[in-house]
C-alpha cells in the first residue's frame, strides 16, 4: 500500500505544478493581449490632413486614452508603402483612387472605407506685397477661369515674380487639381513653357516652398493656410478656387487587413464619422465634410 500511497502524492505535486504553471501562462497572456489593445494606433495620412488629424488624434486620446501616431506623406507614397507592406492600422488618403486600390487587391478590412472630408484649393503667397488683392468675386468677373487667370496675371506682373508651387500632379491629389485648375484657365503650358511651375513631392512640401519664398505663389490647401477656416478673407492674400474648375477632393480613409488592432481602428473612424466634435474640428480647419456615414460594425 505504501507505494501506492507514495505515486498518489507525486501526482498531486505533478497536478499542482502544472496548474499553477497554466494560471501563470494564461495570466501572461491575458496581460499581452491587453497590452497589444492599448499599443497606438498606427495611422498613415495623406499631407494635407496631417495638421487636422493630430488635432483630432489629442481629442480623441483625451476622450478615450488611445494614443494615435501619425505618419505623413503624399497619398500615393503611403499607398506604395501600404502594398509594400507598411505596419499602419488605418490609411487617411487624400483621394478615391488608393483606398479602392487597396480595397480591390484585399488589403483593407471590409465595409471601412468611407469619406472623411472634401478639401478645398487655394492659391496663396504669404508675401502681402505681391498678391495684397487678388481678383474677388466684386471685380464683377463672372467666369470662374477668368477670375484665376486675372490672380496670376497680377502677381506675373510684379518683378519678385519667379515661381508657382504645386504638389505632383501624378500622385498627389491637390497637385491634380492644381493642374486641372491651370488647364482650365489656358495657364498650365504657358507656365510650363516658361519654367514657372515647381513641382513638389506632396502639397505639405508646395506650402513649405511658397512659404519659404522659393515660389512667390502655391496651389496648396486651404487647412494648410489657416487654423480656422471661417478667418479666411478673399481680400488678404489668398483665393479660394471655386469648386467648379477641379475635380471634387473626396478624401477617404480604410482600415488595412493587416492590423493587430482592428477594433480600436474601428472605434476610432465610427468616432471620426459621427462625433460632433470631431467633425465640428474638421469643417473649423478648411474642409467640406460628408454627410454622415453609416456606424462601422466591430470585427468579429
Amino acid at each position: 500500500m505504501q507505494p501506492v500511497t507514495k505515486r498518489s502524492a507525486t501526482g498531486n505535486w505533478l497536478t499542482t505544478t502544472l496548474g499553477k504553471l497554466l494560471i501563470i501562462l494564461l495570466s501572461t497572456s491575458a496581460l499581452t493581449a491587453v497590452a497589444l489593445e492599448q499599443k497606438p494606433l498606427r495611422v498613415a495620412t495623406a499631407a494635407n490632413f496631417t495638421a487636422t488629424l493630430r488635432v483630432l488624434a489629442q481629442h480623441y486620446q483625451n476622450e478615450t486614452g488611445i494614443t494615435v501616431e501619425l505618419s505623413s506623406g503624399s497619398s500615393g507614397k503611403l499607398y506604395a508603402q501600404i502594398v509594400q507592406g507598411a505596419p499602419y492600422d488605418v490609411f487617411f488618403s487624400a483621394d478615391v483612387e488608393r483606398p479602392q486600390g487597396l480595397e480591390a487587391a484585399g488589403l483593407t478590412l471590409k465595409d471601412s472605407r468611407f469619406t472623411y472630408a472634401l478639401g478645398r484649393l487655394v492659391l496663396w503667397s504669404p508675401d502681402k506685397n505681391l498678391n495684397n488683392k487678388p481678383p474677388a468675386l466684386n471685380e464683377n468677373i463672372n467666369n470662374a477661369t477668368s477670375l484665376v487667370s486675372a490672380a496670376l496675371n497680377k502677381s506675373r506682373s510684379t518683378e519678385n515674380f519667379r515661381f508657382i508651387a504645386l504638389a505632383n500632379p501624378r500622385h498627389a491629389p491637390y497637385g491634380k487639381a492644381a493642374r486641372e485648375v491651370l488647364q482650365a484657365s489656358g495657364d498650365w503650358q504657358t507656365l510650363q513653357k516658361n519654367q514657372h511651375l515647381v513641382i513638389a513631392s506632396n502639397v505639405a512640401q508646395a506650402r513649405q516652398f511658397t512659404a519659404t519664398g522659393n515660389a512667390q505663389l502655391g496651389f496648396v490647401a486651404l487647412s494648410q493656410i489657416m487654423p480656422n477656416a471661417s478667418e479666411v478673407s478673399l481680400e488678404k492674400h489668398i483665393l479660394i478656387i471655386p469648386d467648379s474648375l477641379y475635380t471634387p477632393i473626396e478624401q477617404q480613409a480604410v482600415i488595412l487587413k493587416r492590423s493587430t488592432q482592428q477594433n480600436n481602428a474601428l472605434a476610432f473612424i465610427n468616432w471620426i464619422k459621427n462625433s460632433a466634435n470631431a467633425r465640428d474640428i474638421i469643417e473649423t480647419t478648411g474642409y467640406k465634410i460628408p454627410s454622415l456615414s453609416p456606424q462601422a460594425k466591430p470585427h468579429s
